[in-house]
């Protein structure tokens, strides 16, 4: 019989393992393929698992609307149709796919029963979702309390990440701490192999604890009984996560956290019931300027004055 103490024993299990994948992502993730992305998704599959055997034992606290949990089904549909195999005229059809089949005909080499031009690849890519799709679904199962920790161990997550930066770039190209070779060399990367999924980490972040921030001075304005510590590490917290952003020295970084900081003004802006709010805000948001141009700005304006023209990239966007 499932009981209080068996559900809750569940919820203890299903937060720790969840923040193990997220650890673990985090720790191991970083690069493009190989044994850390296995052990990853090992992991998320236990917690799937887990997510699956609670469900038989009992209801689950869904949280929103029936039809957000049968999102990841949408996102695995299109892999796992690729991996399907079809009829060989099927395959060939349309001019691309029929010159492709003649240039393998020629060299001898047969092409594959599924629709994808690399199976093993699709395939790769299909297990790939599946850390990301297993906290979706643990995230919508676990309660409030346990979705603000899992939220907080992101943000620990980012600064850590943020430190190593810093201690990347004081140690120089040849840095130990660099655990990835041939990348971004003269910027910051945290645990990633590139400074843009360094400084995506960060932005991502940074609206979480802005809004926090503000909800936290909000708070302390009107009176309320909550520690004086929790607005002072939030306000840190912003000034570090922007300061990270800028010596990540990611062009697309930068300008994608401005538009986080944006996006982010309606939502603080609706929670400012106390005078004064605004302007700690706007303060903070002054000081993470100034430090930035201090620490960052020489490296920003290298980036800025290369020509994003020039930039591979482009030509192979445009190519795709």
């Amino acid at each position: 019989m499932w009981n209080d103490d068996d559900a809750n024993r569940a919820a203890r299990g299903q937060f720790l393992l969840s923040a193990a994948v997220l650890v673990l992502a985090c720790v191991l993730g970083g690069g493009q393929g190989g044994a850390g992305d296995a052990v990853v998704q090992l992991t998320a599959l236990v917690l799937s698992a887990f997510l699956a055997w609670t469900a038989t034992q009992a209801k689950l606290r869904w949280s929103g609307p029936a039809w957000v949990r049968w999102l990841p089904a949408m996102f695995l549909l299109l892999p796992a149709l690729q991996l399907l195999p079809v009829p060989p005229g099927l395959w060939a059809s349309g001019a691309a796919r029929a010159e492709l089949a003649g240039q393998l005909a020629q060299a001898g080499i047969a092409h594959s029963a599924a629709l994808s031009l690399h199976p093993a690849a699709t395939e790769r890519g299909l297990w790939s979702l599946v850390p990301a799709l297993a906290m979706f679904l643990s995230a919508l199962s676990l309660p409030a309390a346990a979705r603000r920790r899992l939220l907080g161990l992101v943000v620990a997550l980012a600064l850590a990440n943020f430190l190593l930066g810093l201690f990347q770039l004081a140690g120089g190209e040849d840095s130990a701490l660099r655990f990835y070779q041939r990348t971004n060399t003269g910027s910051a990367v945290g645990l990633f192999a590139n400074s843009n999924h360094l400084a995506d980490f960060l932005v991502m972040c940074l609206p979480l604890v802005l809004v926090s921030a503000a909800w936290c001075v909000s708070e302390r304005f009107a009176g309320r009984d909550l520690s004086i510590a929790w607005p002072i590490a939030c306000i840190v917290t912003v000034i570090l996560l922007i300061l990270g952003i800028a010596v990540s020295r990611s062009r697309g970084g930068i300008l994608l956290g401005m538009f986080a900081l944006l996006g982010c003004l309606p939502i603080v802006l609706s929670m400012r019931r106390q005078r004064g709010t605004g302007r700690v805000l706007a303060a903070v948001l002054g000081l993470a300027m100034v430090i930035t141009v201090q620490f960052a700005l020489f490296g920003i304006l290298q980036r800025v004055q290369a020509d994003p023209l020039d930039d591979g990239r482009w030509r192979i966007a445009e190519v795709t």
